[in-house]
């Protein structure tokens, strides 16, 4: 990208720590396993590596991997099993359920596994920072959505 243009990334902050749990979890479920003190193999020792790999897994597609990632040809959503680049034009608008949805001028929906509201200001109906994701990401779009007739992205102001 030129100077002065910055992408942004978007990814809930509690992430993270989830994903640092889930893997202190399965190595330290490994490391207790009777196999690494001599029993192998043992039926647990399967069961502790296929439970272990689940876990990291899980850490990487839940936690690690989706984000949101907004610059001046578009928005990548990488969720857990895909990926979709959307250019500015594509986009309606955007919404807030339990992520955040980016709704298509087709109609269609993208849900974005990397920016959800915390539970507690969606119960109550409250402003999360999910809505100032939405604030950016709509400034970024009048920023850079191409008028009709034209192919150049405009540079913010």
């Amino acid at each position: 990208m030129g100077a002065g243009v910055k992408e942004k990334s978007f990814r809930n902050g509690a992430n993270p720590f989830w994903a640092a749990l889930l893997i202190v979890v399965a190595i330290a479920w490994l490391a207790g396993d009777r196999s690494v003190f001599g029993d192998f193999p043992s039926g647990y020792s399967f069961t502790a590596i296929i439970f272990s790999t689940m876990m990291l897994a899980f850490a990487w597609l839940g936690a690690i991997r989706p984000v949101v990632k907004a610059g001046p040809s578009g928005v990548v959503v990488t969720n857990p099993l895909d990926t979709r680049r959307i250019s500015w034009n594509e986009m309606e608008g955007f919404r807030v359920e339990s992520q955040l949805v980016i709704v298509l001028a087709s109609g269609a929906q993208v849900r974005c596994w990397a920016v959800q509201p915390a539970r507690a200001a969606l119960m109550t109906g409250r402003r999360s920072w999910v809505h100032d994701v939405i604030d950016e990401l709509e400034k970024m779009r009048d920023s850079y959505r191409t008028p009709p007739g034209t192919s150049a992205p405009q540079p913010p102001s």
